[in-house]
């Protein structure tokens, strides 16, 4: 599940924005078996957030999430910012084992540098992917961990988001 909230800095003023569902993809599978056999950089250490600057954009004219999505579109009007964490993950535990849950947040006031397109006050966010950078200094080694798409959230500079993910792990 991915919220994402709106809060205005100044004022404290804050909205949810989306709550949806992700789909864990392919390239999880390898994050997860990593992780377990403790390979270094195997923790999921960032988000990318794909947008869009077409006025006219509609989510519906893009290829759906599959469990074979790699990543996020970065030629034309399309681009992605790449987050670090804001905090370490955090977790939630339940009596027997169900529904743990593993909680992954990062707060944007400031943009980082967009791969592709200009990130701006018409950038449309339209899409979050939860990724182990392999490579801590660099984005060459990203792995998708699980990804999501929805209707477009058009950027607005006065506000910061607050995007928390949670991933659920149940014992059945």
């Amino acid at each position: 599940m991915i919220k994402i909230w709106k809060f205005n800095p100044k004022t404290g003023e804050k909205a949810l924005l989306k709550d949806v569902r992700n789909t864990i993809v392919y390239s999880g599978a390898d994050i997860l078996a990593y992780a377990l056999a403790g390979k270094p950089n195997s923790a999921i250490s960032h988000f990318y957030l794909g947008y869009n600057n077409n006025e006219a954009f509609n989510v519906n004219d893009v290829a759906a999430v599959t469990k074979s999505s790699t990543g996020m579109a970065s030629t034309g009007d399309f681009g992605y910012i790449r987050v670090p964490l804001s905090f370490p993950a955090s977790f939630s535990a339940e009596s027997n084992y169900s529904h743990n849950t593993a909680f992954f947040t990062v707060m944007i006031t400031n943009p980082p540098i967009p791969t592709g397109a200009e990130f701006g006050s018409s950038s449309k966010i339209y899409a979050a992917g939860l990724v182990v950078a392999g490579n801590p200094e660099g984005s060459n080694q990203d792995k998708l961990f699980s990804k999501a798409q929805f209707a477009p959230i058009t950027y607005d500079p006065s506000f910061g988001l607050t995007i928390t993910w949670g991933v659920k792990f149940t014992a059945e």
